[in-house]
């Protein structure tokens, strides 16, 4: 619940602001930040080599700090590569998607990755420590931080940039909270042994061996109608779809992620004493479910008249998108936080196999809507194949909560 409340106050910031930043920035625009915000949550995926997931599982703190520390020499590193293949190859991006897609544009990219990694690293770690208050008011900040840059720089014009930049100063925010917090609270020194974190590092070598191809074919997939929309019908149409992943997807995410922490925590320490954790998970799942029955169906019901009233005419047609999505995002919200199941009970293999299906049925569904030429054939044939997959991963999360 204390996630829970700092994540709700977080999410309606943006949702409060909106309305404006709509009348700030053109569909277009919001296009653009779209595209760059999708390269930088697919390669954020790379940069920490997916080892802020075993900062959960040692038994000591200590050792879970030196797995942090690690995260963050990875982030760091990783994200400088970015920097040099996007320095090196920037004529090409721009010559292939376009002149708003220079150099001084793209830069921005590896800096959101390098933060989103810091971030995630470091939400990890005070997870382990049941710091809930503490992730909870990073979250508003990072909230706050994002809608006053994005509106701001809105407001002076700073329209081409201004949300991708508001969104990096957001993240900036939330680490340097964290990142402070970590200093004043913990008594691990950050020279700790070298060789401990090569053992940790091997230890864990199925995280990067299969769970970062798995996350990056799986957000890959969640942000490849960004990329697509703008690709086969236009940037318009990729803004309507980044608006509604900020107004209903991210709040949607967001929620069901702060109970997926909660269960992370309380379902890897139950298996790891047990070897089962259904009980747990049976709980979680019912909870997820009672929560969400009445906001989609309200959403199903009211999104496409509620959109060109609150955000303007010209935005209108993001609300039939949302109706489309609907069956995605509920069973979204439902299986996706019980999908850790898959890294609890080591299923890498398994979890990869999911995400590389995944990736495939998005794709199929949008070139048969480039096909047809209708964007909003592809966006329904996505949902309902999405709904089908998270619904698969759910029963699959379910069978290793038994052990099995």
């Amino acid at each position: 619940m204390t996630l829970i409340s700092g994540t709700t106050i977080a999410q309606v910031l943006p949702i409060i602001a909106a309305p404006l930043l709509t009348r700030l920035y053109t569909p277009a625009e919001f296009g653009l930040f779209a595209s760059l915000f999708a390269f930088a949550m697919i390669l954020s995926g790379l940069v920490t080599w997916r080892y802020e997931l075993t900062i959960l599982l040692p038994k000591s703190n200590k050792s879970a700090f030196l797995i942090l520390r690690l995260c963050f020499f990875l982030v760091i590193c990783t994200s400088i590569l970015c920097a040099a293949l996007i320095f090196l190859f920037s004529f090409g991006i721009k010559s292939t998607l376009g002149e708003d897609y220079s150099l001084g544009v793209l830069i921005i990219v590896p800096m959101c990755v390098c933060l989103v990694g810091l971030y995630q690293s470091l939400y990890y770690w005070f997870n382990r420590v049941c710091c809930y208050s503490l992730l909870a008011k990073s979250r508003v900040l990072i909230g706050l931080s994002m809608v006053a840059t994005q509106c701001l720089f809105g407001y002076f014009e700073i329209n081409k940039l201004g949300l991708i930049l508001g969104f990096a100063i957001g993240q900036a925010v939330g680490v340097l909270y964290l990142l402070n917090s970590v200093q004043l609270s913990d008594n691990f020194s950050f020279n700790s042994s070298k060789a401990r974190i090569y053992v940790l590092a091997k230890r864990y070598i199925n995280f990067p061996r299969f769970l970062m191809l798995a996350h990056v074919v799986n957000t890959t997939a969640i942000q490849l109608p960004n990329i697509l929309l703008s690709s086969f019908f236009g940037t318009r149409y990729s803004g309507f779809y980044i608006l509604l992943q900020r107004v209903v997807g991210s709040p949607i995410s967001i929620l069901g992620g702060a109970i997926g922490d909660v269960f992370r925590q309380k379902a890897g320490e139950q298996y790891s004493t047990n070897k089962c954790c259904d009980i747990i998970f049976i709980s979680t799942l019912k909870k997820l479910i009672l929560v969400s029955i009445l906001p989609f169906g309200l959403l199903y019901a009211f999104s496409p008249y509620m959109f060109g009233v609150i955000f303007g005419e010209e935005w209108s047609k993001a609300g039939d998108y949302v109706r489309l999505l609907t069956p995605f995002f509920f069973s979204q919200f439902v299986f996706s936080p019980l999908s850790f199941m898959f890294f609890v009970a080591e299923k890498e293999k398994q979890n990869l196999l999911w995400q590389v299906t995944f990736l495939c049925v998005t794709l199929t569904s949008f070139f048969i809507g480039n096909e047809y030429g209708n964007d909003e054939l592809a966006l329904s044939l996505f949902s309902l194949a999405g709904m089908c997959m998270y619904t698969i991963s759910g029963y699959m999360s379910w069978r290793y909560s038994k052990g099995n």
